[in-house]
This record gives structure tokens, sequence and C-alpha cells, in this order.
């Protein structure tokens, strides 16, 4: 999903900008006007991903636990102590998401129910906290009962940064190889269960992974 920002700037022949000053009033308005639908944190410098793309690496804590999951616990090459503990590769749905961020308790109540429909089959789904403590993300959970299922913490911005956050909500499936097959930024209540459940039903319909061997482990 994309938006247009150029629309809303209107040209006027009696004034002359600077191309400095022309760029950080463009660019403090895209930070300042909020988009239909989506929040978008202020000043988050993030690199660019798209489909086809080989998922960045991550490992992070689970919401309220000391423990923590790791991306090669599910999809690509497996870490080796997930499969001695016998894990067999899964596509991965990752939701980002904030207190602040108004659209995103509908979204990932959505996400939920979502993630029932594809209860046993070859997918996992991961809510991704932006950047805030256990404490506030509990309490604010704590308010919609209808959000359940894994939450991961993003401390320090940095699987935010990588998968492109600038804006949230934001959904990403990968498949099985690693590999970036979906991307949705914010969230049109109307359209978001068909193309998040179009996409997955893709994904497992193309699962041909093939099983790799071991390799020497290089955690």
């Amino acid at each position: 999903m994309t938006f247009d920002t150029n629309s809303r700037f209107a040209r006027n022949r009696w004034t002359v900008l600077s191309p400095v000053t022309a760029l950080v009033l463009i660019m403090s308005f895209m930070v300042s006007v909020p988009v239909s639908g989506q929040d978008q944190p202020v000043g988050l410098q993030v690199d660019s991903l798209a489909v086809g793309d080989e998922a960045p690496l991550w490992g992070m804590r689970r919401m309220g636990t000391a423990s923590y999951v790791f991306l090669r616990d599910f999809a690509g090459e497996l870490r080796t102590e997930a499969r001695l503990r016998g894990v067999s590769q899964k596509n991965v749905v990752l939701s980002f998401f904030a207190s602040w961020c108004k659209p995103c308790p509908k979204e990932m109540a959505m996400l939920t129910r979502i993630a029932r429909e594809y209860e046993g089959r070859d997918v996992v789904f991961f809510f991704i906290n932006f950047a805030e403590t256990d404490q506030v993300t509990e309490a604010w959970l704590a308010k919609y009962p209808d959000i359940q299922g894994d939450v991961l913490m993003d401390s320090f911005m940095v699987t935010a940064k990588k998968y492109g956050a600038a804006i949230l909500p934001r959904t990403i499936i990968i498949d099985k190889n690693r590999v970036v097959r979906f991307i949705e930024q914010g969230f049109v209540e109307e359209r978001y269960w068909e193309e998040i459940t179009g996409a997955i039903d893709m994904v497992l319909a193309d699962d041909t992974t093939p099983q790799p061997e071991i390799p020497p482990d290089r955690d």
C-alpha cells in the first residue's frame, strides 16, 4: 500500500524556495500530516525492503520472559539448536505495532482471528512491539482482549529499521526459504482480511521448500 503526498502541494508561481528549504518543508509535512489508517513514527531512519528480498535476520525477546526467538528458528537455514529440537521450517507473519498506533488494535485483533484460521498449518504469527517496555505493552494489551498471540520486544527498533517499519502497522510475510513474499503498510479494514489470507494461501500453495542438510552451527 502506498500514498501520494505530491497532490497535497499546490504550485505557486509567486513563491520561490531554495532546494534545501523545499526539501525541509516536504519532509516535515510528510512526518506531521496524519494519513488515513496509518500512524507514522517520527524520525526513524529505515532500510528499504521489497517483496523478493531475503528477509533480514532477527532475534527478539518474548514479552514478559528472558527467552529469545530467532527467525532462524523457523525460516531459511535453521539454527542447529532448533533442528535438534525437531523444529520444522515454517512461514512467518510479522506485525509491527505500538501502543500509540491508532489503527493497530483493529489490525491486531483481525490478525489474531486470521492466525486461528491457520492453526495447525505451516505458518507462525508474531506481533512485534515498537520500542516500548514490557510494562507499557502488557498494560496496553490488557485493554484489548481480542488481541492474542506471541509478542516480541524490539526494544531498540533494530528489527523495525531492518524491515522498513517507518509507518505502523506494518505486516510482513516471510516464506520457509526466508524470502519476503508480502508487505502491507498501514491498515485498511475493508480489505485487510482478504489481502493477508490471500497472501498466506499463496505462500502455502507454493511451498516446495527443500529440507537442507544440517550445516555447521554459525550462531
